[in-house]
């Protein structure tokens, strides 16, 4: 996730939008549309997702992601899993 946030490697940058999804999908279990809705009108104001985050829910990013990186692990798992 933080990878893909970077856009480096290459492979973290063509996997971002999945891991976006995947992101969001769990945003919005967790913290519902209206959490969801919060962070996305949060960008009319700030240009980063950092800031849209801490604005909305009141967390770091870096907490956001520690909170979702198993949810998105776990999905991975599922599709790419042998």
């Amino acid at each position: 996730m933080i990878a893909t946030d970077k856009g480096t490697p290459e492979e973290a940058f063509e996997q971002s939008y999945a891991v976006g999804a995947l992101m969001y999908e769990w945003l919005i279990g967790t913290y519902g549309f209206d959490g969801y809705k919060k962070v996305i009108k949060e960008f009319d104001t700030v240009s980063n997702f950092a800031q849209a985050v801490q604005n909305a829910l009141g967390l770091k990013k870096d907490d956001l992601y520690d909170q979702m990186a198993e949810y998105v692990f776990k999905s991975y798992q599922r599709v790419y899993a042998p």
